[in-house]
């Protein structure tokens, strides 16, 4: 079991296959006049919000928790593969922003407010973004003139987009750090005195930074007209919307490793269409439901594996190429969930006794039926040194049943170029492969793509 601890109002734990959370008895009331909500009842229903059940008595009695008295327990839907900011594109981060403020908007609208702003509230479901934090909605005491989570949306939403967009820093530089986004002081190191003469670094960062902090900035100010508050709150909230849309993401340009893929591929196109109607043939006779493609790339073969029938989530250390295929699932509505994941330095255990977030290894274990390695595995042995039998047995302990993976010779020429001369170091052949995978694996098939490359079908052994 997972627990959060960070809200005075309750917290989530897992048990099984299912996500609870427990709601304190001080926030019962607030929590169940949003569930009733229509804009609960809406924001379910378009995919925007977790779905969310109150269990029953006898059901709370089979968990066998010791809960605190009064308390209320309540089921979430559960996300296909739980995800984490530090793992997202910068149009993922805008994307969950974007939807953060909307569902402010309409809560505030219907009589509610949100309490806190943070990226950590929000996981994606393929590339669609869904707010998980039921409990950061409550029924306010009275109205305020201010907004309380707009410094926490600013640190945590906008000022990292900025310093992705024009400093060039990923997200999981950002927030494996700096779980509360960044400050503005660190925003003023980044920028040159220029930048921090033009919009929006003028509004968000060079004025603030001339502000004095004083605690009367983070006490209440409510109003004694209704009216004036909405208007003041819904105004601060547009004027969010307005500053978030111009910093959207610049576009990820077709370079570096998307490049190779589309304008460099190592072998002819015909031999590229092989290889594509080999794998659809895997998809097609093995039947596929859930797709780990490892070095994605530009993710052609998760989409072809969604296309097929298959939950896929597919992972690559190149940003840029996360985001181009996140902003093509999103407008093809594929069933594929794209994450900036290195498998050579994988998302690690995070947070209080390194319980706050799951390693992307231990949310990945045993979770899908196929595992795709498609001009990978050189990589992980040339520039990873990674030893073979180490690769096979991640790969083994990843997949409940297949692996398609390709296997580049040492004579192939990109095996030749990122081996730098140092060849030497790699006593490797197409026969020490093969014997090393069926220590793992039942070889179900070995396709030829060219003289270099082939691609194999791994079936896992019966432990």
């Amino acid at each position: 079991m997972h627990r959060s601890f960070r809200d005075p109002d309750g917290y989530v734990f897992a048990s099984g296959d299912k996500i609870f959370r427990c709601i304190f008895s001080q926030s019962s009331d607030s929590f169940l006049s949003f569930l009733d909500s229509a804009t609960n009842r809406e924001c379910v229903e378009r995919g925007e919000l977790c779905d969310s059940r109150i269990l029953s008595p006898g059901e709370v009695a089979e968990i066998d928790r010791n809960l605190p008295p009064d308390a209320l327990l309540v089921e979430h839907s559960r996300l296909t593969f739980p995800n984490y900011p530090y793992e997202w594109a910068p149009p993922m981060l805008h994307a969950a922003a974007a939807l953060s403020l909307h569902l402010a908007e309409d809560a505030h609208r219907n009589g509610f407010e949100m309490k806190d702003a943070t990226p950590f509230n929000v996981m994606f479901e393929d590339a669609r973004p869904i707010f998980i934090d039921m409990l950061s909605f409550q029924t306010p005491a009275a109205k305020e003139r201010v907004w309380r989570p707009y410094a926490q949306f600013v640190r945590t939403f906008l000022y990292p987009l900025l310093a992705a967009r024009y400093f060039g820093l990923q997200l999981n530089e950002i927030f494996t750090v700096h779980r509360e986004g960044l400050e503005t002081a660190r925003m003023r190191q980044l920028a040159s005195p220029l930048r921090l003469l033009s919009q929006p670094f003028l509004e968000l960062v060079t004025i603030p930074s001339f502000t004095p902090a004083s605690s009367q900035a983070y006490q209440p100010r409510p109003s004694t007209d209704a009216a004036e508050a909405e208007f003041i709150q819904q105004g601060l909230l547009r004027h969010l919307r307005k500053l978030l849309n111009k910093i959207q993401p610049a576009l990820a340009s077709k370079h570096g490793k998307a490049a190779y893929v589309e304008h460099d591929l190592p072998y002819a196109e015909s031999e590229f269409t092989a290889k594509q109607k080999l794998i659809t043939d895997v998809f097609v006779r093995h039947g596929a439901r859930s797709v780990l493609d490892i070095g994605c790339n530009t993710g052609h073969f998760s989409c072809l594996a969604a296309r097929h029938g298959a939950k896929v989530v597919a992972i690559d250390s190149d940003q840029n190429c996360i985001a181009n295929l996140w902003k093509t699932v999103r407008s093809s509505g594929l069933t594929v969930l794209p994450l900036v994941v290195d498998l050579a330095r994988p998302t690690p255990s995070l947070g209080w006794h390194n319980q706050e977030g799951e390693s992307f290894l231990d949310r990945a274990r045993g979770r899908f039926d196929c595992v795709l390695m498609l001009g990978l595995l050189h990589h992980l042995l040339v520039t990873e040194r990674t030893p073979l039998d180490m690769i096979l047995n991640l790969a083994a302990e990843l997949t409940t049943s297949l692996v398609i993976i390709e296997w580049v010779d040492p004579t192939d020429p990109q095996f030749q170029s990122i081996a730098r001369g140092r060849q030497h170091l790699h006593t490797l052949s197409t026969a020490g492969f093969e014997a090393e995978a069926r220590r793992h694996f039942e070889i179900l098939s070995q396709s030829s793509v060219n003289k270099t490359r082939s691609i194999y079908v791994l079936k896992k052994r019966s432990s």
